[in-house]
């Protein structure tokens, strides 16, 4: 089943070196289903990063995002920079 990352209980519990490793590793690496696949072949680390703060930026208005190539995101203050980021259709 796929996580809802808009869900600020599963946001304030998953750190963000979790979040990393599942996307480049694959679920299984932290303990989750391995139907979630890895994807450390297709994107760069820096890439993962900011699909990190991305999924950050889903939970919290106010949060400090961090990703984006090591550099931190604040989703309230920074959305011009966060938004430019989004796929098409997001805010």
């Amino acid at each position: 089943k796929p996580r809802d990352f808009t869900d600020p209980d599963w946001q304030t519990t998953a750190g963000d070196d979790e979040i990393f490793r599942a996307i480049k590793e694959g679920g299984p690496a932290v303990g989750l289903d391995e139907k979630m696949l890895a994807f450390g072949d297709r994107y760069s680390d820096d890439q993962i990063s900011d699909l990190v703060a991305y999924i950050r930026s889903l939970g919290c208005e106010t949060c400090v995002v961090r990703g984006n190539g090591g550099r931190g995101l604040n989703a309230a203050h920074d959305s011009d920079t966060i938004r430019g980021r989004m796929p098409p259709g997001r805010p």
